[in-house]
């Protein structure tokens, strides 16, 4: 399998399910889009999670959200440990008819601090991944590969080290000098410090051991 993760602007009259939500992401609410799949032939539906102040994210979702787009309904849900999660319904979706005609499978979207979207896909092969990017290009987006790797078969990551951990690496955490620092990294994935510590530092020991090991056989 091949995994890319890709930077892709939208074009001005069209928006995603995770661009309509601006007043979460000013309060400091991580919008993350965790499934996505094509709906009739032009809609999209999307489960979404909220990361944040649980304080600040009972204020602003206990009432119903004031969408910018038309096209775009949402519910909202609490699950009984204070997490917040969503389904969009975008009846002017491309991107997930995109993603499903190309063979690829959205592990995780989020939005960037210009906000454009990140999206970590995977593909069967670079063939489906190529197929993607050109038919998003043609829909008149722009596209940016961040970066590209072949899934290995190993001991494993858990979902969430693999996330964070490749969202430290593409915030330029591991740069030297660092680019952001653990709390500012910790923010933008929506978790506490001493959590994303563990998680990098259980993920790293994985990776490392894994290396190790194949590098005595």
């Amino acid at each position: 399998m091949r995994s890319v993760t890709l930077k892709i602007k939208n074009p001005i009259d069209r928006r995603a399910c995770i661009n309509c939500l601006p007043s979460l992401q000013e309060h400091g609410i991580s919008v993350k889009i965790l499934r996505c799949a094509p709906v009739g032939p032009n809609c999209g539906h999307s489960l979404i999670r909220f990361e944040g102040d649980p304080e600040v994210l009972d204020r602003l979702l206990s009432e119903p959200l004031q969408l910018n787009d038309d096209h775009i309904r949402i519910e909202i849900a609490r699950s009984g440990n204070g997490s917040y999660s969503a389904l969009v319904v975008n009846t002017q979706c491309k991107l997930s008819h995109l993603i499903h005609e190309s063979g690829c499978f959205l592990e995780l979207a989020i939005q960037s601090d210009d906000n454009d979207l990140i999206f970590h896909l995977v593909g069967s092969d670079s063939e489906s991944i190529r197929t993607f990017i050109d038919s998003v290009k043609d829909l008149g987006y722009y596209v940016n590969v961040i970066s590209v790797y072949e899934k290995q078969a190993w001991g494993g990551l858990t979902y969430r080290q693999e996330v964070s951990l490749r969202m430290a690496f593409e915030s330029g955490y591991y740069n030297i000098p660092s680019q952001v620092t653990l709390d500012e990294l910790a923010a933008k994935i929506g978790v506490s410090k001493s959590t994303l510590n563990i998680m990098l530092r259980r993920a790293e020991r994985r990776l490392i051991s894994d290396y190790l090991t194949s590098s005595e056989k």
